[in-house]
Order: structure tokens, then sequence, then C-alpha cells
């Protein structure tokens, strides 16, 4: 979550946008991971629940957010 000033905020939300578009989420022993998985199942359920928390405060959500699906390692969090 990030509070930006109104006059800055359409930069802001592009440059942050493109940058986030950009990070490969993979298994944690792949050198080309940027962001990996979380250690459990009750880990993950928390990280989740502030997507929920900061549309329920009035958010905008500019990217989907959610679980990610790493092929080859369904049912992992």
């Amino acid at each position: 979550r990030w509070v930006v000033q109104e006059k800055i905020y359409d930069k802001f939300a592009e440059a942050a946008m493109a940058a986030l578009n950009r990070v490969r989420i993979g298994h944690g022993s792949d050198p080309e991971t940027m962001m990996g998985p979380v250690v459990s199942a009750k880990q993950q359920k928390r990280v989740l629940s502030y997507l929920d928390r900061g549309a329920e405060q009035g958010a905008q959500l500019l990217l989907k957010g959610g679980a990610a699906t790493v092929p080859g390692h369904e049912g992992g969090f």
C-alpha cells in the first residue's frame, strides 16, 4: 500500500505497474525468480487478507492480486 501525492499519482501508478508487471514469480531456488513463495498456507492467507482489507478501506487496486500459480508447483504457497 502506498500513499501518493495527487499531482504525481498518474506517473507513479504507471511506473509502479510497469515495474511490478516485470516481477518474475517462481520457485525460491530458481535464479530467475524475483518473488518466491511465502512460508506456509497460514502466511499466504494473511498476505491475501491485506488485499481484501485494503479494498474494504477504499484502496484502488491497480493490478489484480491473489495467489500465484507457478507451473510445476501447483498447490504451493
